[in-house]
């Protein structure tokens, strides 16, 4: 396989060519069950992953008005993180990202082990907001730490991402629409406990090593971009996997026959074969 087949292939798998759109929640909880990590919004020129912006608007025979489509994700996006089946999370190559719950026990394991977080005021004030009031916005967050009127991002913004970022809190579905932007309403998304509203998650990730969960993790991922070079894969999961873990995953999977090491162009890259 000569290296333009081997990137098509790779864009086709993450739904980034060569699909009819998405129209349904079940078409993307389809496309979540392939991808198993997506960005929620546009794709990335530099990073081979999945985007839900990208997956909805329509490519083939003709490419759909963005507008249209991206307001459609926003509204498919809404449903999948109704239903619990899919999550936000900003953990990914630190982007705004969707994963399936398939795939989240790992994350959590890899993330939530790793240390206790070590929380600035305006995250732990904002974290024991949310613990007292269920699904708390982000606009009593930003009415809290006395945030409104501050140039975004502001306080409120840091602190929810990072309490994200930590795997204590996820933003729930937006409420409904409203005139001006539409795809939230004027008091911004709710936040709830991480651990609460997805406790099945928290519960089988105490079962998961950190080494097999940093193999779930890569194996999955490769699964659906067919192949990544090194550089890739730490750029995407640094704030969950080590260069080592990364490392050991590849000796794992070549030597099941599982992957194999190849080059596009001047890299090499590690070409998953059992998709």
């Amino acid at each position: 396989m000569d290296d333009p087949q081997l990137v098509l292939q790779q864009r086709e798998s993450l739904w980034l060519d060569g699909h009819p759109g998405l129209y349904t929640v079940a078409d993307a909880l389809s496309f979540m069950r392939d991808v198993r990590v997506a960005l929620r919004y546009g794709a990335a020129s530099n990073l081979p992953i999945a985007s839900m912006y990208r997956a909805t608007q329509r490519q083939v025979p003709v490419a759909e008005d963005q507008k249209t489509a991206h307001a459609r994700a926003f509204e498919l996006t809404n449903s999948m993180l109704a239903s619990g089946t899919v999550v936000e999370i900003n953990l990914i190559a630190d982007r705004l990202s969707l994963v399936h719950d398939g795939i989240l026990a790992p994350i959590y394991a890899l993330r939530r082990r790793q240390r206790e977080p070590n929380l600035s005021d305006a995250a732990q004030q904002a974290f024991e907001f949310i613990v007292a009031n269920e699904n708390a916005t982000s606009g009593d967050i930003r009415r809290l730490l006395r945030s409104e009127g501050q140039k975004r991002p502001d306080s409120a913004d840091l602190a929810l991402a990072e309490l994200q970022r930590e795997l204590l809190v996820d933003r729930g579905p937006s409420a409904g629409q409203t005139t001006g932007v539409f795809y939230l309403t004027r008091e911004g998304y709710p936040y709830r406990v991480f651990a609460s509203s997805h406790s099945a998650i928290v519960s089988s990730a105490s079962d998961v090593g950190r080494e097999e969960a940093a193999e779930q993790l890569l194996t999955s991922y490769l699964s659906a971009a067919r192949f990544a070079t090194r550089r890739n894969l730490t750029r995407l999961f640094q704030l969950l996997v080590s260069v080592e873990e990364i490392d050991r995953t590849i000796q794992i999977l070549t030597a099941s026959d599982h992957a194999r090491l190849s080059r596009v162009g001047k890299n090499e890259v590690i070409v998953y074969d059992d998709a």
